[in-house]
Formats: C-alpha cells, sequence, structure tokens
C-alpha cells in the first residue's frame, strides 16, 4: 500500500508531494524502502528533490541507495542538480561514488561537467574513475566537451 502511495504522489509532482516524499526519507529505514523512495524523488521536480537528492548522494549510509540518488539526479533539468553532482564527484572519498558521479555528469548535456570531468580523468587517483571521466566527457558531444578530449590525448 505504501508503495502505491508513493508512486502516486510522484506523479503529481507538486510542492506539497515533494515535501511528502522527502519527509517519508529516514536514514536509519529499511534500505528496500529507501530503494523505491530516492528514484520517485528523481522522477520530480524541485529544488527541495534536488537538495535532497545530493543529501542523500554524499551522505546516505548504504552505497546503493547513494548509487540510486547519482544516478537520479540528471534526470532533473537543474543547474543545483549538476552541482550536487560536481560535489560527489569533487568531494567523495569513495571511488565507486565519484565514479557514478562522472557517468552521471556525462548525461547532463551541461558543459559545466566539463572542466570537472578533464580533471577527474586527468587527476584521480582510481582509473576507473579517469576511464568513466573521459567516457563520461565523450558522451557530452559539445565542441567544449570535444576540446577537453583532445587536450587528454595530447596531454595538455
Amino acid at each position: 500500500m505504501a508503495l502505491a502511495a508513493l508512486y502516486a504522489l510522484q506523479r503529481s509532482d507538486d510542492q506539497a508531494s515533494q515535501q511528502v516524499i522527502i519527509r517519508i526519507y529516514k536514514p536509519d529505514a529499511d534500505v528496500k524502502f529507501h530503494r523505491k523512495v530516492v528514484p520517485a524523488m528523481g522522477r520530480m521536480e524541485g529544488d527541495q528533490v534536488v537538495e535532497k537528492l545530493g543529501e542523500i548522494a554524499r551522505q546516505d549510509p548504504s552505497e546503493k541507495v547513494r548509487g540510486i540518488a547519482i544516478k537520479s539526479l540528471p534526470r532533473i533539468d537543474s543547474p543545483a542538480a549538476i552541482e550536487a553532482l560536481v560535489s560527489v564527484a569533487r568531494e567523495s572519498t569513495d571511488a565507486v561514488m565519484r565514479r557514478k558521479a562522472a557517468r552521471a555528469l556525462g548525461r547532463t548535456d551541461d558543459n559545466q561537467a566539463v572542466p570537472v570531468l578533464l580533471d577527474l580523468a586527468r587527476n584521480d587517483p582510481h582509473i576507473q574513475v579517469r576511464t568513466e571521466a573521459a567516457a563520461a566527457l565523450g558522451r557530452l558531444d559539445t565542441p567544449e566537451a570535444r576540446t577537453a578530449l583532445i587536450q587528454l590525448l595530447e596531454g595538455k
């Protein structure tokens, strides 16, 4: 029943529904429930949702839930969503989360991601993160991203 109510609320996408969905996320709740709540947030628009998804991406105790939040952020067309992904990509101590954030940045179609991805591709200590950042630049398919890829290849 709770899941049916959750899915119905996510479709309404109004401020009150967003607040309810944000409120039912509790850090100490069941991971299985979070794995349903977080994608529902990712199907909504709004600064409150983006802020909460960014918080979850950085702080949830479950790696799976953090990954779902990261994957959900590019679906929201918002500069705040890009900022949340940039924060995870630059600040996370977890290489898996930085890799997922790089992948998500490549799905944003936003040139704000280019310098972050270029920096990750050049400087991240983990090869998987560097590789994903380079691939994400290729997915952006913009002149700025192509220039960054050329710089990577030429060692500049």
